[in-house]
């Protein structure tokens, strides 16, 4: 490669093109750069011809031409070491052409061309080992048209259309193992109609409709086996109305409503079996009133009260058999008053009394044919609820 800087200087006058406006021309040397310049009819010193730039061990760091006190035509820029850094053309001052980066291993990171100093057509940037990173395309310095993005092995990791700047039209991520996650529709930079996922085997893991960007219409999820997993409803991003989740044999897991993203009403929910798990009822997206629970048997395991949330009035609890094992107060999630556990045959085998959750006196004990215990315990203790 023939550099500028080391063009005799005699020979480089020579090529120089003559100006009406120019009163003479000079080569200007400071302790970083060598060009040559004119002085203007103002007398400012104005660059035109070559132009060298150094680092501080004398190795070049850049070098180009000016014409007129504007760059023109090819300017490369070097890292330390020497390898050439970029290349780049101008025209009158701005960037115009093809133009390239390097590594510092001399291999290429990127390339492209620029129109009037905005990039035009495509863009290519490359990982270290080659393989392209990056491919875009490029309209008056904007985005348009397909981008796609690459891993280092080449895979697929995103596909998407730009329109003036902004994501518009296909939208599509891949796994790092290159697999179709998601595939939809961009409108304006958001989300629009159908966005589809999908697991690495490719099978649709959910659908869902969007609008401005957020979800709102039906969304349903699915196993990988293909079986539903959610039906529900959006709105304006909220859900709202019917909500079902299945387990993976079709039994239901859980029905129920939302109202603007918040459970109301009564909810239920199954074991796999179909045997009903749980029952009671949200307001305002808190649990309130009372709420059932059962064992896979279908023998009741809790059985309690909700007021705003919280665990509020007689609480029980029971065993697999359905035999009970406690029962007592809750007073705003604290337990309160006495709470008495009982024996498989029904006898009484302990009570305790509590103030706002804290232990109140000693804890009284019975053997299981009636016989008072010895007494233990400590007042003023606090203690987990029953």
């Amino acid at each position: 490669m023939l550099r500028l800087g080391y063009i005799p200087l005699a020979l480089l006058l020579a090529l120089l093109p003559c100006s009406s406006e120019a009163q003479g021309y000079v080569v200007v040397q400071t302790s970083t750069a060598r060009y040559a310049a004119y002085t203007g009819p103002q007398g400012d010193t104005v660059r035109h011809g070559f132009y060298t730039q150094h680092f501080g061990h004398g190795a070049i760091e850049q070098e180009g031409y000016y014409r007129h006190g504007q760059p023109d035509s090819l300017w490369i820029t070097y890292y330390p070491s020497g390898a050439r850094r970029s290349a780049v053309r101008y025209r009158s001052g701005l960037r115009h052409g093809a133009f390239i980066f390097w590594n510092t291993d001399g291999s290429i990171h990127q390339e492209g061309r620029f129109a009037n100093d905005s990039l035009q057509g495509p863009l290519l940037t490359y990982h270290s080992n080659g393989q392209v990173d990056t491919r875009s395309m490029y309209r008056g310095g904007r985005l348009e048209g397909r981008s796609e993005v690459y891993t280092a092995d080449g895979r697929l990791r995103l596909r998407a259309d730009y329109r003036c700047d902004t994501l518009h039209g296909l939208w599509e991520s891949y796994y790092d193992t290159g697999e179709l996650n998601y595939r939809g529709q961009m409108h304006r930079g958001r989300y629009a109609d159908t966005l589809l996922s999908f697991y690495k085997s490719g099978a649709l893991m959910r659908w869902a409709l969007y609008a401005d960007g957020v979800l709102h219409g039906p969304l349903q999820s699915f196993y990988e086996s293909g079986a539903v997993h959610v039906r529900s409803v959006y709105e304006r991003g909220m859900l709202h109305g019917e909500f079902v989740e299945l387990h993976e044999n079709g039994q239901v897991l859980e029905r129920g409503r939302y109202a603007h993203g918040q459970r109301v009403g009564e909810w239920c929910s199954y074991y796999p079996s179909g045997q009903l798990h749980a029952q009671g009822c949200y307001a305002d997206g808190r649990y309130s009133g009372m709420w059932r629970v059962y064992h896979p048997s279908g023998c009741p395991k809790q059985l309690g009260g909700y007021r705003d949330g919280m665990a509020h009035g007689l609480w029980s609890h029971y065993d697999v058999q359905g035999h009970l094992l406690n029962r007592g107060w809750y007073l705003r999630n604290e337990p309160q008053g006495c709470w008495t556990t009982f024996y498989p045959n029904g006898r009484i085998a302990g009570y305790q009394y509590f103030v706002d959750g804290m232990v109140v006196g000693p804890r009284r004990l019975f053997y299981d044919d009636g016989r008072v215990a010895p007494i233990g315990g400590s007042s003023a203790q606090k203690e987990a609820a029953p």
